[in-house]
């Protein structure tokens, strides 16, 4: 096989030609050379040369000692090039399935939508915990411009969203909460009056859906599948986030109902 050959079949498995060049050439050497020598046996500008070497010793093609450049054994450096090139396409590979990944969902809603008449997306967005409930809780206040309602048990998280619900007060957002209440509510029920918010007491004693809606435009509210008294740690399902209509004027209308028939605190 002719040097040219060579030369091609590098440039195949990821070399530059130059670099493929300078690596034959420092190949059939048995002696180190320098980037003088290097540049008139492989007849390249010292230009091209410099970022080449760098390229080659930074793939263990070439060892550099004392400013003078050695070839390394070609089944090991080939074998190096072969680990590179599969994990370049394993990045690349990778970041296909991430692209595709994101537009299939929203491909597929425009596709069935225009088909079928029907919007098959998700109308509500699940959180992870009641942890990521409380922050995304609080994400929602800190933009609110008119009202939120809070729809609490006995507001034992109260204190965690305190300093956004202050904020939301100076900037003339209305607070309405609705409670479930228990004796250990009292002293946050006088805080709560304190600052202006105002607080009611359901007349009921039990309601499954908790949460919090700001500006009739976005609610994170959680359902919880047993009551409190009948098991030692109830459980809910998991918190939700929604803007959409429907879902948003369920809760109002419930939050509403309840909140004209609740007692002022």
């Amino acid at each position: 096989m002719k040097n040219d050959d060579f030369a091609q079949k590098l440039t195949n498995v990821g070399f530059s030609s130059i670099e493929a060049s300078i690596y034959l050439t420092l190949l059939k050497e048995i002696k180190a050379k320098s980037l003088e020598e290097i540049v008139t046996l492989a007849n390249i500008e010292p230009k091209d040369a410099e970022p080449a070497l760098r390229k080659l010793v930074s793939i263990d093609a070439l060892k550099v000692d004392r400013n003078k450049f050695e070839a390394l054994p070609p089944q090991r450096v080939l074998s190096r090039s072969l680990d590179e090139q599969e994990s370049k396409h394993k990045d690349l590979l990778i970041a296909m399935e991430n692209t595709i990944s994101e537009i299939t969902g929203p491909l597929q809603t425009i596709y069935w939508e225009k088909r079928l008449g029907i919007r098959p997306s998700e109308i509500m967005e699940s959180l992870e915990s009641l942890e990521s409930m409380e922050i995304k809780t609080v994400e929602i206040i800190e933009k609110a411009k008119r009202e939120i309602r809070i729809f609490a048990g006995t507001f034992g998280w109260y204190y965690k969203i305190k300093k956004s619900l202050i904020s939301a007060l100076e900037r003339g957002v209305r607070v309405k909460v609705l409670m479930i209440m228990g004796i250990e509510s009292e002293e946050k029920t006088v805080d709560m009056n304190e600052l202006g918010i105002d607080v009611k007491q359901s007349l009921e004693e039990w309601y499954p859906v908790r949460g919090t809606l700001v500006d009739d435009h976005e609610q994170v509210f959680l359902v919880w599948a047993t009551k409190k008294e009948d098991v030692s740690k109830p459980i809910h399902y998991r918190p939700l986030y929604s803007t959409n209509d429907g879902l948003i004027k369920i809760f109002k209308d419930a939050f509403e109902k309840r909140w004209g028939e609740a007692k002022q605190i």
